[in-house]
């Protein structure tokens, strides 16, 4: 199997080119696909996937910050803001810090993009894959969880940012894509059970209406 970095680092790359397409220059500050963003918020968040990992490996962690492990990520972690209302705090936080990542325009956030991943490609070799990290301040995942959660937002946001532009789905690293359903069917079997996603997945007639795992 490739490296975590390996994956995480060809999709960034996708991700930026992504960002500085044309498309997204044209529609920077029109609606996305994403309720309440914008397609330049949008390309803040998605660019952020980057830019933590490069911020976050140099972030203290004290004994005290929870440890957490994929499934309790998915539960108790960021995507516990899934079932938050789209104009609570938290969602409100991250549309906020999207925007402010993203001004200055597409090529601006672009060329950010291209320097943490120039850091993250010198740097990734050579840490421990099982160090943690420290996320958000909030909870530890180690660097290979870490960067498989941010694969995952990578992935996603991709998508929705291509399909918001009207572009064509960028071509994504094929095991990266693997790996990303992989650890969301792992979630959505946690949240909904193995049966819901048993017939989501063999019997159309006995599917339940959704085994999304946010």
């Amino acid at each position: 199997m490739t490296p975590m970095w390996q994956l995480f680092c060809k999709t960034g790359a996708v991700a930026r080119d992504l960002l500085a397409s044309p498309e997204v220059a044209e529609r920077w500050n029109r609606p996305s696909a994403l309720a309440e963003f914008q397609v330049r918020g949008l390309s803040g968040h998605l660019a952020r996937q980057i830019l933590n990992a490069d911020r976050f490996l140099d972030v203290p962690l004290s004994s005290d910050v929870p440890r957490m492990d994929l499934g309790e990520w998915f539960a108790k972690g960021s995507k516990g803001k899934s079932d938050e209302p789209l104009d609570s705090p938290s969602h409100r936080a991250i549309r906020e810090r999207a925007e402010q990542d993203a001004e200055g325009g597409p090529a601006r956030l672009a060329a950010k993009v291209d320097a943490a991943l120039a850091r993250l490609a010198t740097r990734l070799p050579g840490e421990d894959p099982n160090r943690w990290v420290n996320v958000f301040g909030h909870h530890a995942l180690t660097l290979d969880t870490f960067l498989l959660t941010r694969l995952t937002e990578l992935v996603v946001h991709t998508d929705d940012l291509a399909f918001s532009v009207f572009a064509e789905p960028p071509v994504l690293p094929e095991e990266a894509v693997d790996v990303v359903i992989g650890a969301l069917t792992g979630h959505a079997v946690r949240k909904h059970g193995r049966v819901a996603v048993l017939r989501a997945l063999s019997r159309s007639e006995r599917a339940p209406g959704t085994i999304s795992a946010y």
